[in-house]
Order: C-alpha cells, then sequence, then structure tokens
C-alpha cells in the first residue's frame, strides 16, 4: 500500500512530482485524482468541484457506500497547479481565474490543530495566514486516509497526519479471529493431550535413569547387542543421565499416538463434504433476486450454524434499506398525507389496531390523514369524488411533466378523482418522496386557509440542511442532492416537489426557486446564510441561521421531538399540541419523524451571539465540540413550533420472510435502534416478528432494545 504513487508538489521544480506514498511528509501539498485513495489526512485546499465541493467515499472508514460531501475553505478555492486543465476551482464557482488563481508555490499559510486521535467524526483547527487572517477548519475539509474521491475530477490537499498518526491507523486493532469454537475447543484438548505426552515422557525418563543408577549392568535386555563393543553408544550403564535423557526422546516417539493429529485432517474432510452439501441444496436457491444457491465462503464455521441462539442487529440499513421516502406532514395542526406505511399494512393483515384513546372509544380506529382529507376538503370535492380515488395495484403511473422544466410544480388532470392517481400510483414518486394528498400537491397548498403557514414550512425544508444540489439547476427533474443522511435529503426533495426548489448552495448563501403555482413563473430567492449548528447525536438537532430577502433574521430548527419541544417559547409555542399529537400517530405507523420550528432573532441578539460563537471556532482540541454545543444552546431557545414530517425507511426485500424462518428456527434476535417506542414496537409488527405486545421487554434510555423474536 506505501508503495503506491501519488502527485506531490515540488517546490524546486514548481509543480507536481510523482511519488510513493511513504516519502510523503506532513505539510506537503499533494493531488489526487477521481477515483484514489488518499495517502494521509489531508486538509482540502481545493477541488475542480464547483464552490471548492468533493465527493468522498468512506466504505473502508465506517462501512458506509452513500457519498460524503466535503467542501473547502471559500478563502483556499485558488490554490490550483498553474497547469491544471480543469481551469481550477475558481473558474467553476464563477470567479475570474486569472485574478482568483494562486500559485502554489506562492501559497503559505500555517494550520493549529489537535494532536492526533482516534475520532473519526471530529477535528479542531485554525488556518493562519501571514496577513492575520485565521479560519476555522473542522471535520468537513478533512479527508481520511483509506478513504476515496468519486466523481471529482481532481483536489488539491495539505498533508496533516501521516503514518500511525492518522485517523484510520489508530482506530486499527488485530483482526478478529473467526475460527469456530469446535476449533478453539479441539485446540485445547490437543495442548492438554500434548502436556500429558510430554509428562508421561518424562516421568518414564525419570524412572529408567533412576533404575539404572541402582541397576547399572543387570538390565540385560536394555543392551541390543551383547556381543557388540560399541554398545555404549545405546545404552551406558555408567552414564544414568544420559540414559535418561534418550529415554525421553524414546517416549516422545513411543507415545506419539496418544496425540490425534488425524483429527484435524479428518474434520477438514468433513467440512468439505458440509459445504457441497450447503451449496447444491435446493432449499437454500434464490430463484427470485441472484438465481443463485448459497455460497460457503468459510468452510470453518459450518458448525456453528446449528449453535446460533441469538442475533444482535441494527435496523436502519440492516433490515431496513437506508432508502428514506417523505410521506407524511404536519403543518400548523393538521396533518397530510394520505399513503399507507409497510407497518400500517402490517397491522391490517394481523389485524391489529395503531392508535391510542384520544381518537375515540374504539381503538380499532386510529387517526388517519385520509379521514382528515375528507372532512377538510368537503367543501371543494363531492363525496362521489372522494370515494373515486382509486388505488389501481401494479400500475405504473404516468409522471407528470410540463414543458417547462424549470417549474415542479404540475397540475392533476381534472379527471384525477377518477383516474389511477392514489397513494399507491402517485405521478409525484421519486426517490426520497412518496407523499401523496391532492390538499397539497400541484400548487394546491395556497388554497389552504393555513397557506401562509404551508409556504413557511416547505420553505424551512428548503433552507434548514446540509445538503449539496447535484444536476442541472435549470431542469428540477434531474438535481439530486448530496446529503449526511438520506431522510435529510428527502426532506429536501419534498419541498422542491411543493415548488421550493434548493437548486444552489454556497458559503455564505442558499439560492431557492420558488413557484408559488403551477401557472406562475419561478423566482429565485437569495438567503444569506451565517451560520450552520450542524447535527449530532448528543444534540439531536440541527440549525441554520439565515437572513430572508425582506430582511428578516431567523433561526431555523429541526430535530427529534424529545428535544425540540424543550426548548419552545411558551408564550409562542404555535402548534406545539397538535404537532405532538400528530407526530405520535406518525410514529405508530412506523414513520421517522422531525419537529420543525423556528425563531426570529434580533440583530443585537445575533451579534452578541456571532462573537461567542466566532470565539469557540478558534478554539482547539475536543473542547471546541463541547463548548459549540453550549454557545449553540444558547440561542437555540424561545423555539416556535411550525409542524412536523414523518419519513419512511422501508424493509429490505425478504426481511419479514427471514425474521419468520429464524423466529421458527427457535433463534432470538435483538434490533438496537434509536426510534421511539412505538416506532420500534410497531416495526416489529411489520416484520412479523412480535406477537403480543406485553412480551416485549423495553429499554427507555439513550437507545431503545428489543427483544424480537
Amino acid at each position: 500500500m506505501n508503495s503506491r504513487p501519488i502527485l506531490v508538489y515540488s517546490e524546486a521544480q514548481g509543480k507536481f512530482e510523482e511519488k510513493e506514498w511513504r516519502n510523503v511528509r506532513v505539510g506537503d501539498l499533494v493531488k489526487v485524482s477521481d477515483g484514489n485513495y488518499f495517502p494521509a489526512d489531508l486538509l482540502l485546499l481545493s477541488s475542480t468541484g464547483p464552490d471548492g465541493i468533493c465527493y468522498v467515499e468512506t466504505m473502508n472508514l465506517d462501512g458506509e457506500t452513500n457519498l460524503k460531501v466535503r467542501q473547502s475553505l471559500e478563502c483556499t478555492w485558488g490554490v490550483v497547479d498553474d497547469d491544471d486543465d480543469d481551469g481550477g476551482a475558481a473558474e467553476e464557482s464563477g470567479k475570474n481565474n486569472n485574478e482568483g488563481k494562486q500559485v502554489l508555490k506562492n501559497f503559505e499559510a500555517v494550520l493549529r490543530c489537535e494532536p492526533p486521535n482516534a475520532s473519526l467524526y471530529t477535528f479542531a483547527g485554525v488556518l493562519e495566514f501571514p496577513d492575520g487572517r485565521s479560519f476555522p477548519i473542522g471535520p468537513s475539509q478533512l479527508l481520511l486516509r483509506d478513504s476515496s474521491l468519486q466523481n471529482t475530477g481532481s483536489i488539491v490537499g495539505a498533508v496533516v497526519y501521516t503514518g500511525h498518526d492518522t485517523k484510520v491507523m489508530q482506530n486499527s486493532l488485530p483482526p478478529p479471529s473467526k475460527r469456530s469454537r469446535l476449533d478453539k475447543t479441539l485446540d485445547k484438548i490437543i495442548w492438554i493431550m500434548f502436556g500429558l505426552l510430554l509428562f508421561v515422557s518424562i516421568l518414564t525418563a525419570v524412572l529408567l535413569a533412576v533404575r539404572t543408577k541402582g541397576a547399572g549392568s543387570n538390565q540385560w535386555y536394555l543392551l541390543p547387542t551383547i556381543g557388540d563393543t560399541d554398545y555404549t553408544t545405546y545404552y551406558n550403564p555408567n552414564e544414568d543421565a544420559v540414559v535418561g535423557v534418550l529415554s525421553f526422546f524414546n517416549s516422545l516417539i513411543l507415545y506419539g499416538y496418544f496425540v490425534p493429529i488425524a483429527l484435524y485432517v479428518s474434520l477438514e474432510i468433513v467440512r468439505g463434504i458440509q459445504a457441497q452439501f450447503i451449496a447444491e441444496d435446493l432449499h437454500m436457491y434464490d430463484s427470485i433476486i441472484t438465481q443463485k444457491g448459497a455460497r460457503v465462503k468459510s468452510a470453518g464455521l459450518n458448525e456453528e450454524l446449528g449453535q446460533v441462539d441469538t442475533i444482535f442487529s441494527d435496523k436502519t440499513g440492516t433490515l431496513t434499506s437506508n432508502q428514506m421516502d417523505f410521506i407524511r406532514a404536519s403543518i400548523a395542526g393538521v396533518a397530510y398525507g394520505m399513503g399507507t406505511t409497510e407497518v400500517e399494512r402490517a397491522a391490517k393483515v394481523l389485524g391489529l389496531a395503531l392508535g391510542d384513546d384520544d381518537h375515540g372509544s374504539d381503538p380499532s380506529h386510529p387517526h388517519d390523514p385520509k379521514e382528515d382529507y375528507k372532512k377538510n376538503s368537503a367543501s371543494r370535492h363531492s363525496s362521489k369524488e372522494l370515494q373515486n380515488i382509486a388505488v389501481v395495484a401494479d400500475q405504473q403511473p404516468e409522471i407528470l411533466t410540463t414543458e417547462n422544466n424549470a417549474n415542479m410544480l404540475v397540475q392533476l388532470p381534472d379527471d384525477a378523482s377518477n383516474g389511477p392517481y392514489g397513494p399507491e400510483n402517485n405521478p409525484y414518486r421519486e426517490k426520497g418522496f412518496n407523499f401523496y394528498d391532492p390538499r397539497l400537491l400541484g400548487g394546491n397548498w395556497i388554497h389552504e386557509p393555513n397557506a401562509d403557514n404551508i409556504r413557511f414550512f416547505f420553505q424551512i425544508l428548503a433552507l434548514c440542511h446540509t445538503a449539496i444540489p447535484d444536476g442541472n439547476p435549470d431542469n428540477p427533474h434531474t438535481m439530486h442532492y448530496r446529503a449526511e443522511s438520506p431522510d435529510e435529503a428527502a426532506l429536501v426533495v419534498a419541498a422542491k416537489q411543493f415548488g421550493f426548489f434548493f437548486c444552489k448552495r454556497t458559503p455564505t448563501a442558499l439560492y431557492v426557486r420558488e413557484t408559488p403555482s403551477p401557472t406562475a413563473a419561478p423566482v429565485e430567492q437569495v438567503y444569506q446564510l451565517l451560520n450552520v449548528l450542524e447535527f449530532t447525536s448528543a444534540r439531536k438537532r440541527m440549525s441554520v441561521i439565515v437572513r430572508f430577502p425582506d430582511g428578516r433574521l431567523l433561526l431555523l430548527s429541526k430535530g427529534a421531538d424529545s428535544v425540540m419541544l424543550q426548548r419552545v417559547d411558551r408564550n409562542k409555542s404555535g402548534f406545539v399540541k397538535e404537532t405532538k399529537k400528530d407526530l405520535k400517530e406518525f410514529g405508530q405507523v412506523g414513520l421517522r419523524t422531525l419537529v420543525v420550528a423556528y425563531k426570529e432573532l434580533s440583530e443585537d441578539e445575533y451579534q452578541r451571539w456571532q462573537s461567542k460563537y466566532a470565539e469557540v471556532q478558534a478554539t482547539l482540541g475536543r473542547d471546541r465540540e463541547l463548548r459549540t454545543e453550549e454557545v449553540a444552546e444558547e440561542i437555540e431557545h424561545g423555539l416556535t413550533v411550525v409542524g412536523g414530517t414523518g419519513v419512511e425507511d422501508k424493509l429490505q426485500d425478504g426481511v419479514p420472510e427471514t425474521i419468520d424462518r429464524l423466529a421458527r428456527a427457535g433463534i432470538n434476535i435483538w434490533v438496537l435502534t434509536g426510534d421511539k417506542v412505538e416506532t420500534a414496537i410497531n416495526i416489529g409488527y411489520a416484520c412479523r416478528c412480535v406477537d403480543i405486545l406485553h412480551t416485549l421487554p423495553t429499554f427507555q434510555s439513550l437507545f431503545v432494545c428489543y427483544l424480537l423474536c
């Protein structure tokens, strides 16, 4: 690995030269091309991608296959090679390449950062320039060794850590043993038998030496040839110690059969035969997806298959496909969304009730947004139209498009109520979006009584995130979003579908193309991005501070209801009661929920907070993360709730059937999840592995662990 080539900038030659990884030193400037791995932990200086952006695959570090977004500081975008064929990051970011380019040999800066550590997700440093400017550095500017550059032409980075100081080496552990319990037990038995062999051999040698010393030459039967004058070579009755040593080695040979070495060979033969049976077993042949039989990659673990009694698993990405779809929303106290989740379908099959007594005396009739639709839309739709919203299975609807691709809002045909459109045949469906509710889709939300709240709700979804747009800004249908998590991308896609198309991002601005109605021309709005308070597992929320085009200064926030509702302004709480009720119902049908809220800031309040925040960002070490959370806590209070979202993470194909078969085999399954209690329990129903609710032991803490089978 350390013999791989990498381009390192030579100040003497004024160009990049090829070196081996082992010769890279701290402070070197290196150039990495698309598809190549980073030779060390690098500080991202510039990229051929727009606005200093590059995409990184970290599968070798954390097993994640989705690409991570990294972005360099704006002050280093112009650090490019004179002979860079791509024209440099400065040109692609809209700057004049001749004015913005800094020749690499003239680039000078000092990076002060924390010492090497094993934390893959944290990094604190400050980049200082000779003119006195300084900029905080965080994890979004760090490229880790063993991760690779993807979908980006090339990047230029400065080496921060090398060799054993890199974070991946700090996390390296000896490879775990994959020997079966039978092998380990057999090893112990062999060592015990070998110990007994040594004991018996030593005992034999001692006894013979003692008897030789006492009996001497009277032991005529030990003489191999009486007439041989050189018989002392094999047995000399006058050298009892030598006789004992020779006897020890003779005993090892004579008693060697005591150790069953051939047992290893026999086991390997049996395992080979078992592996052949498994590979040819028709009951283990997948005729649907892979059309292949079972593959035995390690025959040494065959006997372990029959000894498994408990399986520990996480939920997201293992039982589920990690493909999030926006499916429900609660806006200004009104629940929207008519789609059916996997949990609801499973509950219907099992005859289970989802909901609580808040919905009436009959618990078998939980709250359903479809009922809200019928009640709230009665003034605009006849009962016949409502009854004719058909759900046609196995029929793919035609995706509605317009000649003007810049306009995302497309009205349903006038006869949509009599056509194939419905929750299961959604013409607006795309990756990350499976929401269906005629009250909102196609620009119909402008006719709702709470249209202003709905507009603000989707504005928050379009602004409160760290996603990066990837595609043609002039064609929303081809735009995809690179986000830290798929549920965040799903919320941005939802905002796009409702006419708030997030089309561009820079370190200081967010560009949103807003279309209030299908007939209106899109209007591009520029929001000044002042601060981003990123999501962490401890904070369970993220916030952005944005200046709206009309001059308002707002803190936009989204996060788990367990932390968001604690920070609500009691005097201006908004729709807390209704949103809390709706999110509980979303959780009961297996959805991942978030609360959406905001806070209006005054200039004085923001400037006081900003001075503290800038001071914290200039600190080094682990204290930066802790102090950042403390400073963020000061401004993330007094929130006003706007609504909530419900995102579905569908189960992978075959999960219910697989768990059902494991359960019938007597295998217990424990799933570790951070979901709400009701969400986790009902997902257990969807997996067909929870039969009686009161048999589930629940542990309410940072995580919730359930015995599903």
